[in-house]
């Protein structure tokens, strides 16, 4: 479904979800504040919604996984 996501704004989150939620700094309540405003008010990022799930089916991330474990064995 077409949901809108405001997250902390550390390395790992910004590594999968790049452009497609709204970061906030994770010290900062006013930053949260103002990211959850713009968040109700803005429409989805229809591109990089579709990008990212694209990115992340289920056979993508099988597939990842089964690579890892054959690289370290």
């Amino acid at each position: 479904t077409n949901t809108k996501v405001v997250c902390s704004d550390i390395p790992v989150l910004r590594e999968i979800y790049q452009d497609c939620v709204y970061f906030f700094n994770p010290v900062d309540v006013n930053d949260l504040i103002q990211k959850v405003n713009r968040c109700l008010k803005d429409s989805i990022n229809q591109t990089a919604y579709t990008s990212f799930l694209t990115k992340f089916t289920e056979e993508n991330m099988v597939n990842k996984y089964l690579e890892l474990f054959k690289t370290n064995m």
